[in-house]
């Protein structure tokens, strides 16, 4: 992975020296004009076209170096932009895959309330049908017991009569009891 901060350190250092190029052209090119007006001799024109030789080369050189330094800066803008844009896309994705997490735990949640909540209800509905029969038997063994008082043999008959009656309440009490438990577990589920 390229390093953004060291590319724009050497596009910096790039045109550091094409800065130092340049005034070093134009410190040849001083010094050629400066000797072409003070010295006339033969040999100046042997001078001259070296020194045209070289600004020609500084000038090349500045001509090679000037872009490179911007296009290094521009590829490191277009890398940090891709890096920024990865690691968007990367913290999206971790987002996007957080949030279908934590919706699979709350439909799995909603799916267990859901069997839950259909056990209780099929046990509701059992013990509901437990209680209505216990009702139907407390309801005979009072029948029974008002005959059994009215029966010439009242004296045995009223005290099995009336056991029989307090077996039936406490079932019929037990199993209302067991509806009202099943019934607020049902409701507690639906919240």
């Amino acid at each position: 992975m390229l390093d953004v901060a060291a590319a724009n350190a050497l596009a910096a250092q790039l045109a550091s020296y094409s800065a130092q190029l340049s005034q070093a052209k134009r410190s040849i090119s001083d010094y050629k004009n400066a000797l072409q007006a003070n010295w006339q001799s033969p040999e100046m024109s042997y001078i001259g076209r070296a020194a045209d030789a070289l600004l020609a080369k500084l000038d090349q050189s500045l001509r090679e170096l000037d872009p490179l330094a911007s296009d290094i800066r521009a590829a490191a803008a277009e890398i940090r932009s891709e890096q920024e844009a990865a690691a968007a896309a990367a913290a999206a994705k971790a987002a996007a895959d957080a949030k279908a997490a934590e919706e699979a735990r709350a439909a799995s949640a909603n799916s267990q309330r859901q069997q839950q909540a259909a056990q209780i209800g099929a046990e509701l509905e059992s013990a509901r049908a437990a209680a209505t029969d216990a009702k139907r038997a407390l309801d005979e063994a009072k029948r029974q017991l008002e005959v059994a008082k009215k029966s010439p043999l009242a004296v045995i008959l009223k005290p099995a009569a009336e056991l029989a009656v307090a077996a039936a309440q406490k079932n019929c009490d037990g199993a209302a009891a067991k509806v009202s438990s099943l019934q607020s577990a049902l409701n507690n589920l639906s919240k």
